[in-house]
Formats: structure tokens, C-alpha cells, sequence
């Protein structure tokens, strides 16, 4: 019996050395919401907040109660807009590769960041905010093919620009312009009235010079102006807009005519004389000058409300169930 015994102990311990090994399987993942019976797992949501976080560089336990419950929020949403968007590609046979959101990626970063700043974006770790970019810029992009393709070619007909032109006249009339010389006699914000009484004696004083020898407004504007323009002869930067000066100094330049100066005009800057070199009188501009125009806001507008149509459609033809709580969602950590 001694034999028996021994071997019965030997088997026990045997299978005692087995139990380790033998672990059951995880349980899986409970969905957090359901599209088109499609699930999205709680592991896939937790990724999803994570990368949210890291986007905005931020702990998700520095925020308060209500920021955290609406960013998981949004992320849900997001994770379903994504899904309702990924079913339609699969139907339309839409695909974004890796490799064309690495170029888009690679192009992003020739464009806008630094090497100090791709540096700062890897403090997570070797290409982790890389694929975080890359995840977006696929699912951007997929988002992107899938709504265009919805949408089609928009048309916009020759009655509607015409219909946009008439009713928007004004809109599209050239303002008088205008080309001037100036002279600016400074003044302190703190001036006595005899400073300003003897400035102004001055700016009179180059007025009448101006006047008894035409032409001389450029060279007197060399030797006496405290304008930015003075190295020029005061001429103000070409042509500009009626309305462009302010209100009481652009009513008595466009007063003027052509080679006329102003009296003396009191500004923020001090005392100033306006020679009016050139005048153009306002215009209407014809439609065939700014039909490209109108055609491309009609289109971009008439781009916009189809894709909110496209977009609203896509949702309402999935059904969508949100099996957990949000407000739970929401206070998860």
C-alpha cells in the first residue's frame, strides 16, 4: 500500500504545480455604446480620452468635475461620429492608409513646427504624439473623402449672381480714392495754448510758402514735417480710400480738389496741411469684375449647407444606443 500512497501525493502535488498556469480568460471589455450594433468598447473610450488628454496636455485629474464629464462627453460623441463615418467608407469603398497621413503629417511639420517644438511634442515618448497625430489626420481625412463624395458637385447659375449683384449694388462700388501729401507739426499731449497758437502760426506760415511757389509741398515737407513720411515729401503711401483717414480729417482732404491744400487741421498728432494730389471718383464696379467673386461665396455657402445636410443625414440613418450611463461616463477617472 506504501506505493499507492506515495503516488497519490506525487499526482496531488503534481497538479498543484499546474494551477498558475491555468488562468481564465479576461473577461471582455463592456460597450459603452452600440452604432449600427457595431460596439464601442470601454477600452476603446478609455484610449480615446487619453489621446484626448495628451492632445490638450493636460491630467485628467487637475480638472474639475464638469470639464472632465463634458470632454468624455465629447469624446463619445466623436467616437461615434467615427463610427457612423467608417461604416459609410466601408460602403463607398473609401480608404485612408498610414502611408498618406504620414505625408500629410510629414507636410504639417515642414509647415508649422519648429525642431525645438517636435522635440517638446515627444516628451511622452519616442513618436507617441506622432501616432496620436496621425490617428486624427486619418480620421479627419476619412471624415473628409466620405462627406465630399456625399456631397458632389455643387452648381451655382448665372441667375443667382446676377440675383446677389443687383440686390448688393452698393457693396460693389470702388470708394473715392485718393493720393495726398502731408505735413505734420507735432504738438505734446501737455501743450499750452500759446504752443498750439504758434504752431498753427507756423503750419500757416508753410501753407502760404507752398502756395506762392506750386510744387515746393514735397521739399517743404523734407525740411519741417515730424511725420514718418517727411523722407518722402510726406506723400501718405499711394492711394488710399475715402473713409480710410479718421472721420474729421477725411471730410476736408476729400474736400479738396486736385493739388489744393488744406488750412491748418488739428489731429491727435499735432498740426497738419494736406496737399490733395489726385482724386478718383467713386465708381461702380461691373459685374464681370467681380462675378468670380460672388460665384465663389455662393459656392462656398452653398458647400457649407450641403455638407450640414450630408452630415445630419449620415447620423439620422444609423441607429445609435448609448448603453452606459453618461453621467457615470463623465465621472470616470
Amino acid at each position: 500500500m506504501r506505493p499507492r500512497l506515495l503516488y497519490v501525493f506525487a499526482s496531488s502535488a503534481a497538479l498543484a504545480s499546474l494551477v498558475p498556469a491555468c488562468t481564465w480568460p479576461a473577461a471582455p471589455s463592456p460597450a459603452v455604446a452600440r452604432v449600427g450594433g457595431q460596439a464601442i468598447l470601454q477600452d476603446e473610450f478609455e484610449a480615446a480620452v487619453a489621446r484626448r488628454l495628451r492632445q490638450l496636455r493636460s491630467p485628467e485629474g487637475s480638472m474639475t468635475e464638469a470639464v472632465r464629464a463634458r470632454l468624455r462627453h465629447g469624446v463619445l460623441q466623436r467616437l461615434i461620429d467615427d463610427a457612423v463615418v467608417a461604416r459609410k467608407a466601408a460602403e463607398l469603398g473609401i480608404v485612408v492608409d498610414h502611408a498618406q497621413a504620414e505625408r500629410q503629417l510629414a507636410a504639417q511639420k515642414e509647415r508649422f513646427l519648429t525642431p525645438a517644438a517636435d522635440a517638446a511634442a515627444r516628451e511622452g515618448g519616442p513618436n507617441a504624439d506622432d501616432e496620436v497625430r496621425l490617428e486624427e489626420l486619418r480620421r479627419r481625412e476619412l471624415h473628409e473623402q466620405v462627406v465630399e463624395r456625399l456631397v458632389g458637385p455643387v452648381a451655382i447659375d448665372d441667375a443667382a449672381v446676377e440675383e446677389i449683384y443687383s440686390h448688393n449694388l452698393e457693396h460693389y462700388r470702388q470708394p473715392t480714392m485718393l493720393r495726398a501729401r502731408r505735413i505734420v507739426l507735432p504738438l505734446s499731449p501737455t501743450a499750452t495754448a500759446a504752443e498750439v497758437a504758434k504752431q498753427r502760426r507756423e503750419a500757416m506760415r508753410l501753407r502760404a510758402a507752398a502756395l506762392r511757389q506750386p510744387g515746393s509741398f514735397a521739399d517743404l515737407a523734407r525740411k519741417h514735417s515730424r511725420g514718418p513720411e517727411a523722407a518722402h515729401g510726406g506723400d501718405m503711401g499711394g492711394f488710399f480710400s475715402e473713409g480710410h483717414l479718421p472721420a474729421d480729417l477725411d471730410a476736408a482732404v476729400v474736400a479738396l480738389g486736385p493739388h489744393q491744400i488744406s488750412l491748418p487741421l488739428r489731429t491727435h498728432q499735432g498740426w497738419e496741411l494736406v496737399e490733395l494730389l489726385e482724386k478718383q471718383p467713386a465708381t461702380q464696379l461691373p459685374l464681370a469684375q467681380v462675378e468670380a467673386s460672388i460665384r465663389s461665396s455662393l459656392m462656398a455657402r452653398a458647400r457649407s449647407q450641403r455638407r450640414n445636410q450630408v452630415e445630419r443625414a449620415l447620423r439620422a440613418a444609423v441607429p445609435v444606443e448609448i448603453v452606459v450611463n453618461l453621467a457615470q461616463i463623465g465621472a470616470a477617472v
